[in-house]
């Protein structure tokens, strides 16, 4: 692919992209002015030996403002049958163009927590409990114009004020969380192991009957290089340990506010001689929509031998998910208004 014909010309490159007409086709421009913030605190209760508060907070702030300006641009093909140059517009493009675009959003978290670690003897126990919000918000416009007086001013009022020749169009939106947690851990002697867990997830995407969600969690250890008959009679094994857990978790990644009835624009009214903009239901609701879930088993063992020389883990686990999202394979009228059934939780 030539970059420059021997008579000076520039070529197109590949898809009239040529590097060499970079400084010919104007700019794309991206000024970002970001916050991030974390505020974190921790309290050790003096009564209460091992007894402590901790809490955090989050603040992100995204500001990003970017500015495509395109100028038209032209380079020369060769044609191959004529054996002359022709003069080609860049991207089909025959006019300044330039698209302002802003952007912004917010996350906030706040976490807090109160945990107990203490050991008594061969005894280990530690325990926490904690709370965690999170907000987002965010919010979009962007306008665009075309057919400017000149390229020496890169501002939209300089623009096409006729209608075919402008554009603009913004969006919004915003997304909460609110879970619970916990875990309990005890160890005797650092050879029997024991943790339970707990997760009470609300997520804004199900409707407030069906929002929260619990999650439990167990897993058991052995370690079995700690027992004397190991210790005493093969010492080249470090760490022998076996290993056992099941629990449940929670999947709220899906489409938000399935359970609301949302709209969209178009099919448009006639009242009298006039054109009006309408609205139309767009989806069937489903206020019975709730997590996906998934029921998980692991059994374990891992071993290090000759002080670290070869060591391996090895797993086998189950999986079984249930309630996972999707719409009944049935076919409707179209005098049902809709285009399709809702998703449930039937997979």
């Amino acid at each position: 692919i030539p970059a420059v014909y021997s008579n000076g010309l520039i070529a197109p490159g590949r898809w009239g992209q040529n590097p060499l007409l970079l400084d010919r086709r104007g700019y794309n421009k991206q000024k970002d002015t970001p916050i991030y913030t974390t505020l974190t605190a921790s309290y050790s209760i003096p009564w209460v030996e091992g007894l402590k508060i901790e809490g955090s907070f989050n603040y992100d702030l995204t500001n990003q403002f970017s500015k495509l300006f395109e100028l038209p641009y032209t380079y020369h093909e060769l044609n191959v049958n004529t054996g002359e140059y022709e003069l080609r517009n860049g991207q089909g493009q025959d006019s300044v163009q330039l698209t302002d675009t802003y952007r912004r959003s917010t996350n906030m978290v706040y976490n807090l927590r109160l945990s107990y670690d203490r050991r008594f003897g061969y005894h280990h126990v530690a325990a926490m409990v904690g709370q965690e919000q999170q907000q987002y918000e965010s919010s979009y416009v962007t306008a665009y114009r075309k057919n400017f007086v000149s390229p020496a001013i890169d501002q939209l009022n300089v623009g096409s004020d006729a209608a075919e020749d402008k554009n603009n169009s913004g969006s919004a939106s915003e997304s909460a969380r609110n879970d619970y947690f916990g875990r309990f851990n005890y160890d005797y002697a650092s050879k029997y192991l024991l943790e339970l867990i707990f997760r009470y997830d609300g997520s804004q995407n199900f409707p407030p009957e069906t929002r929260y969600g619990f999650f439990p969690a167990a897993s058991f250890g052995w370690r079995i290089s700690e027992e004397p008959f190991i210790k005493d009679n093969l010492p080249f094994v470090d760490n022998l340990k076996l290993r056992f857990s099941a629990g449940k978790t929670g999947n709220d990644r899906v489409a938000g506010f399935q359970y609301l009835q949302s709209y969209s624009f178009g099919y448009d009214y006639v009242f009298g001689n006039s054109d009006a903009p309408g609205v139309y239901p767009n989806t069937l609701p489903n206020n019975l929509i709730t997590w996906e879930k998934s029921t998980k088993y692991d059994l374990g063992l891992d071993f290090d031998l000759w002080k670290g020389k070869l060591s391996s883990e090895i797993t086998v686990f189950k999986e079984n998910r249930n309630d996972i999202l999707t719409s009944r394979n049935l076919s409707i009228p179209n005098t049902l208004g809709f285009p399709g059934l809702p998703d449930e939780n039937i997979g």
